[in-house]
Parts: structure tokens; C-alpha cells; sequence
């Protein structure tokens, strides 16, 4: 009796081990498929999802970030265009593409995010959530260095990390995205996060004061949105310039706290992920700069 009391036990544990080693967790609900090069195909509660990686010398201990792209883009496609690893791995960040899902019920036709516009929507915040213990598990990523970045949708939905994931990431970036109304109407009175606003002039998909474009959206204005990051996080202005071919630069901080808010205006700036060539300064090299911000 003893004899299979112990065989049971070494068999719980191998299989354990061999689902740690996996990427998983027994209670994981994230299933990874390895595609080979770095790519990847995963299903969490049923959604399917691709995910690229891209890594520095090392991984051990190394920061990560989260790359979101658009509604109806791909993380391969993402990973090529803007490039951002390619920067953030000479600096020994990993870096993770994440393609979103389809989701009919909630009438998400292309992959995309669910940023908090519907409620009976999936479950992305803890999607993600589960691919960064499983990229920490597999790689040694420092689980207390994640940060995310993301394009439209995925800036919309960087947004809503800010707020709802602020115990999984250390400062999110929004690139062309929004808040959206539903997590204006149940902000909290106070905030402990890092976030970087970048915004064309005359983006039409983000509601701005400054065209007068909030007046007829349903989502608030996003110089409305800053103003409350900043109050909630108990921040003050502490720098502007102007970069670029005339791009509106704000910080905002707190002496003897990393909190911080940053912002950019890109003057002209349509619905985009800033070129450097056309707008005078390089997104990425700035993201980078706001994440080695944090320590």
C-alpha cells in the first residue's frame, strides 16, 4: 500500500514538473502551441490566439514588453512594419507581439481587442496575463518589468490595462488610442500606474478638445482622460518641449516617486504609428526611453 501511495505521488509530481517545463501551470487555462522561430499559436477558454517573440542576448531577469497591434493586424505583421524590437532587444528588453481574437457574439468581425466597450465580451486582460507567466516561465523574463505597448485597438486596450492590470504591468503605452466610455463612467479616485499618450493632431478615431471631435463622441476627450491620469496619480507637470517637426513633448512626474505621465501631440499626425522620417522623431526609441524611466 505504501509502495503505490508512493508511486502516485512521484507520478503527481513528474507530471507537474512536466507541465512547468511545458510553459503552463496545472491550473493554466493557456494552451501554447510552438511553432518554431519564435512563433507561436495558443487557445485560452477557447480563443484563439498567435503570439511572436523576440529576444535579447539574455532573457534571464530581462524586462518585457507587450506589443498590441490593431484591430484586423497580426502580430507578424505588426513586428514588421513597426519594428520595435528591434531597438528593444539591442537594450535587453524581450519583446512579444500578440495577435487578438474574433469574437462574433460581442460583433468583433477582425482580430481584435476587447478594450472594455462591450461587457459580455472575452476574457483578454487575463488572457494576457496567463501568456506573461507562461513567456516568464519559458524565457526567465522578470515578471516585475512588464510593460505594454499598443497601436489603435491595442492602444485602446493599453488603456484598460492601465487601469484594470495594474498589479501585471509596471507603465502601458497608448499609441492612437482611446478610453472608452464605459471606463470613464467607473474610474477609480485614485491610480498607481505609468502611461505614455501618443496622439496625431488630427487622428479622427481619438476624441480630442482640441478639434473639437469630443463634443459629438461617446468617448471622453482624451486631454480630459490625461488630466485624470495625472490627478489620480497624484502627479505634476514637470517638463514640456517641442521634438520633432513640431510635436508637442509633456511630462508629468512627482519628485522621489517613478510614477509618471508622458505625452506627445504629433503636429499633423493622422490615425498612426509616428514615422521618423515624416514626424522628426523616432516612437520607438521614445517608448523605449519612457519605459528605462522605470527602475
Amino acid at each position: 500500500m505504501k509502495k503505490k501511495i508512493v508511486s502516485i505521488v512521484v507520478l503527481i509530481i513528474t507530471v507537474a514538473a512536466a507541465c512547468v517545463l511545458a510553459g503552463c501551470t496545472m491550473e493554466s487555462k493557456l494552451t501554447v502551441t510552438d511553432k518554431g522561430n519564435g512563433t507561436f499559436d495558443c487557445v485560452y477558454e477557447e480563443v484563439k490566439h498567435d503570439f511572436v517573440v523576440c529576444l535579447p542576448e539574455n532573457s534571464k531577469n530581462a524586462p518585457l514588453v507587450i506589443i498590441l497591434p490593431g484591430a484586423g493586424d497580426s502580430a507578424e505583421n505588426c513586428m514588421n512594419t513597426i519594428e520595435f524590437h528591434k531597438d528593444a532587444n539591442l537594450l535587453g528588453y524581450g519583446v512579444c507581439y500578440v495577435t487578438g481574437s474574433i469574437n462574433g457574439k460581442a460583433g468583433r468581425n477582425s482580430k481584435s481587442w476587447n478594450y472594455g466597450r462591450t461587457v459580455n465580451d472575452y476574457d483578454d486582460i487575463g488572457f494576457l496575463k496567463e501568456l506573461i507567466a507562461f513567456l516568464a516561465d519559458k524565457y526567465s523574463f522578470d515578471e516585475d518589468r512588464v510593460f505594454c505597448a499598443g497601436f489603435s485597438n491595442g492602444g485602446f486596450m493599453n488603456h484598460r490595462l492601465a487601469l484594470e492590470a495594474q498589479d501585471t504591468f509596471k507603465a502601458c503605452v497608448s499609441v492612437a488610442g482611446a478610453l472608452c466610455k464605459n471606463l470613464w463612467d467607473k474610474r477609480a479616485e485614485k491610480n498607481d500606474f505609468g502611461f505614455m499618450q501618443i496622439v496625431g493632431e488630427i487622428d479622427e478615431a481619438v476624441p480630442k478638445n482640441l478639434d473639437g471631435s469630443a463634443t459629438y463622441a461617446l468617448d471622453p476627450a482624451i486631454e480630459d482622460v490625461i488630466d485624470y491620469y495625472v490627478s489620480s496619480n497624484g502627479l505634476e507637470k514637470k517638463s514640456e518641449e517641442t521634438i520633432g517637426n513640431g510635436s508637442t513633448f509633456i511630462k508629468y512626474g512627482k519628485d522621489g516617486d517613478e510614477d509618471s505621465i508622458w505625452t506627445i501631440l504629433v503636429k499633423d499626425g493622422r490615425h498612426a504609428w509616428p514615422n521618423e522620417e515624416l514626424n522628426g522623431f523616432s516612437t520607438n526609441k521614445l517608448v523605449l526611453d519612457f519605459f528605462g524611466s522605470w527602475k
